[in-house]
C-alpha cells in the first residue's frame, strides 16, 4: 500500500507526491477520473496493491 498526497492538477492528471519519501519525494501522475470523488490540493490517499484508491477522511 502506498500512502500520497495530491500536489496539483496538470490538464487530466492528479500530480501526487509520495508522503513516505522525505528526502528525495516521488512524484506520480493518476488519472482524476480514476478517484471515485475528485480530490483536493492537499487530500491524502492510499493506492492499495490492488490498485484500489482510498481518500484518508
Amino acid at each position: 500500500m502506498k500512502k500520497l498526497k495530491v500536489d496539483r492538477f496538470e490538464g487530466t492528471f492528479t500530480i501526487c507526491v509520495d508522503t513516505e519519501q522525505k528526502k528525495e519525494p516521488k512524484f506520480y501522475a493518476i488519472e482524476t477520473s480514476d478517484f471515485s470523488q475528485k480530490p483536493e490540493v492537499g487530500t491524502e490517499f492510499h493506492i492499495t496493491d490492488d490498485g484500489e484508491i482510498i481518500i484518508d477522511k
